[in-house]
């Protein structure tokens, strides 16, 4: 557990805030209980108290529902920017290998932040479709650290059918995972939507074939 601030109250007095698992929270107030919490830190200790962080929605930048469609049709939102504008050189050079991605695909990519007080998570969420020899499109999810080599460990990437409400497919960071992905098919007019997720905070983007 680690000191995060001393705040002051009085001459006499201050607090001491602590950052920590829950596990160690509960190691704490079992040394308080006993009293050898006092003996430990050699001060007077009147009181402790848990404060659980505030948890927040992380949310893309628009709420609104993206056309897959549409991006065939040269048609996509300003918020929706080249893979170079969002990560970094050596990444996009990786971002289709060990996969064949039609060349007529349209490859966008935007930022999330997944805010964790005190520490936040700026991650790329990359969507590229094309069109298949039917009416169906191929899409392909990925998910990137931006700022980092390696995921999250617990970071998890589902797709979710909007009409029914259960997963399509899902997966998980893990140890040393540079991105994770997802890969779907749908005919147009189809609805989905992605959620990634890092422990109580998530995001959510819905998404129409």
């Amino acid at each position: 557990m680690d000191i995060r601030r001393i705040e002051a109250n009085d001459e006499d007095s201050v607090n001491l805030v602590l950052e920590g698992s829950l596990e160690q929270w509960q190691r704490i107030e079992q040394l308080f209980k006993s009293g050898q919490l006092k003996e430990i830190l050699g001060i007077t200790v009147d009181d402790v108290q848990l404060t659980l962080p505030v948890k927040e929605e992380a949310v893309v930048p628009s709420e609104t529902l993206v056309n897959l469609s549409q991006w065939l049709q040269n048609v996509v939102d300003d918020i929706w920017k080249t893979v170079q504008e969002v990560l970094d050189e050596p990444r996009v050079e990786l971002m289709f290998s060990g996969r064949s991605a039609s060349s007529k695909a349209v490859l966008k990519a935007q930022q999330i932040v997944l805010k964790m007080p005190p520490n936040s998570h700026s991650l790329a969420l990359v969507v590229a479709v094309s069109q298949k020899p039917s009416q169906e499109r191929d899409i392909c999810l990925q998910v990137h650290p931006i700022g980092s080599k390696n995921l999250p460990y617990s970071l998890k990437f589902v797709a979710i059918d909007t009409t029914s409400g259960q997963t399509i497919v899902q997966d998980q960071a893990g140890n040393y995972r540079e991105w994770i992905q997802l890969n779907l098919n749908g005919k147009p007019g189809e609805e989905f939507s992605i959620r990634i997720e890092l422990g109580d905070v998530s995001v959510t983007q819905n998404f129409i074939i």
